[in-house]
């Protein structure tokens, strides 16, 4: 979805709203600071829409023209949302497989590990930072599962190791030669805990728009847009164009 646009037969909300002061603030805005856009009358809906999407991301509107610019907009918000979380989460995810690498490769060089080990740890990593770069609509669910796929191969080497190690000889090879995994899996565990709660605080913190404004004046109107408003937010339908719930 392009984030600029606007579907072809929807008003643009501000249009709706006559001789408002909102109406004259888009103006002064598209007119001021070196901006090329000109509002004459002829400009384009697209550009009309891109100037109301940043006031409405400034705060400049209030009370209905607030609420009924985020739903004829609704669309077009998401989108700005969610590629603010998309960068946002990148750069948290960024941070864990840095902390993840880290831990990674201190291990392998500062333990006596056997080649096949060495390997295998290394493909582990690997396969989760494949599937990192794969994270869906929700990062925090697939990075998670991600991690406990590589933590159980790690175990797995472990067990592997451990099987190696000759009874007779505790000492001379496998995991009782000083590799200490228990160690170096409970270390990866509290780097990625630490990552995740950084990821999660993060994502939570994003927004594309400020907190809705207080109504104002004709509080009827305002409560009818807000309902709307919260039913397409909570993925309900809306029940109803906003021609049909014009205030009268």
């Amino acid at each position: 979805m392009q984030v600029e646009g606007v579907n072809p037969g929807r008003k643009v909300g501000w249009q709706n709203v006559e001789k408002t002061a909102e109406t004259e603030e888009i103006q002064e805005q598209q007119q001021g600071g070196g901006e090329t856009a000109e509002v004459d009358g002829e400009q384009s809906v697209e550009t009309e829409a891109q100037g109301v999407l940043r006031l409405l991301q400034e705060g400049h509107f209030k009370g209905v023209a607030d609420v009924r610019l985020r739903i004829n907009f609704y669309d077009e918000l998401a989108g700005i949302q969610a590629s603010a979380v998309d960068a946002t989460a990148g750069e948290k995810i960024n941070g864990i497989m840095g902390g993840i690498g880290g831990a990674v490769n201190s291990f392998v060089e500062g333990n006596e590990l056997t080649e096949e080990q060495a390997a295998g740890v290394q493909a582990a990593q690997e396969n989760f930072v494949g599937a990192a770069n794969a994270t869906g609509e929700n990062p925090a669910v697939d990075l998670t599962a991600a991690f406990e796929a590589f933590i159980a191969a790690l175990q797995n080497l472990f067990t592997q190791a451990s099987s190696e190690t000759p009874p007779e000889e505790p000492a001379a090879a496998g995991a009782e030669s000083g590799v200490n995994w228990p160690g170096f899996i409970e270390n990866l565990r509290t780097t990625f805990a630490a990552g995740m709660a950084e990821l999660t605080d993060a994502i939570s913190g994003v927004s594309a728009l400020p907190p809705l404004s207080e109504p104002k004046g004709n509080g009827v109107a305002y409560d009818k847009f807000l309902a709307i408003y919260n039913q397409m937010s909570g993925a309900e339908p809306a029940g109803g164009g906003l021609n049909e719930a014009e205030p009268t």
